[in-house]
């Protein structure tokens, strides 16, 4: 079953054409991961999903209801997490702090969710009562991540989470999104590291130029050396 399908969506920003009549679909509990090199329209998709950059043409059906002209707050409302490249955490607030603004009415109780978040984090406690913007990148990015699953979150979208960080961090993120698929979580994905997309990932679509240019179950891909060579620059 599909949680989330993108059906020929057509997305500009301000007068580039980005996202030239693309689809894909996201099925339940699975991780999805968007593939291709900077600039081929990968975040675009993620923003086009969550009301940021709204396709001028095509739906984006999630659960059953065509969410394509909703206002961003409408769709994260109906159960949309996001981590964007950026973090967006709030460095002059404590951990504890980032948590409690991110938490949305109706989610479970506060310390339902923290436990929760304490079993992928094991180590996160500690951190709750210091500055967010003294974290480590990696302990950044967990953050950004518990800020996504401290609500009630059928869908997480996770942009770029190994970006900018060391092997030994990029490792303990990739930790992370295992956790969080163990869990039967669905997760679409954008990784630019493929050591990465190839562990945890079990569908994905390359994007070049703003469209999609293979699409499938990731174990097919691992063995195609000149497809990912061809389009994602990765000698393997």
């Amino acid at each position: 079953m599909n949680l989330l399908e993108v059906n020929d969506i057509h997305v500009y920003i301000q007068s580039f054409y980005i996202l030239h009549g693309i689809s894909f679909f996201v099925p339940e509990g699975k991780t999805t991961v968007l593939l291709g090199r900077n600039g081929s329209g990968k975040t675009t998709a993620m923003r086009a999903i969550l009301g940021l950059n709204p396709p001028r043409k095509g739906e984006i059906i999630y659960k059953g209801v065509n969410i394509a002209h909703l206002p961003t707050h409408k769709i994260v409302q109906r159960g949309v997490g996001y981590v964007p490249d950026t973090r967006r955490i709030i460095k002059s607030l404590t951990v504890e702090q980032n948590l409690e603004i991110a938490l949305r009415k109706g989610s479970k109780t506060y310390d339902e969710r923290l436990s929760e978040i304490f079993e992928l984090f094991p180590d996160f406690e500690r951190f709750l009562g210091q500055k967010a913007g003294s974290l480590s990148g990696g302990q950044q990015q967990m953050l950004a991540v518990s800020r996504a699953l401290i609500n009630d979150n059928d869908l997480l979208l996770i942009d770029e989470p190994t970006e900018g960080l060391s092997p030994l961090l990029a490792k303990n993120v990739l930790k992370t999104l295992h956790a969080i698929k163990e869990k039967r979580k669905t997760v679409l994905l954008v990784e630019q590291n493929f050591a990465a997309a190839k562990s945890v990932g079990d569908y994905y679509y390359i994007f070049d130029d703003g469209k999609i240019a293979h699409n499938g179950k990731m174990e097919t891909l691992v063995d195609d050396h000149e497809l990912i060579s061809r389009y994602l620059g990765v000698n393997v």
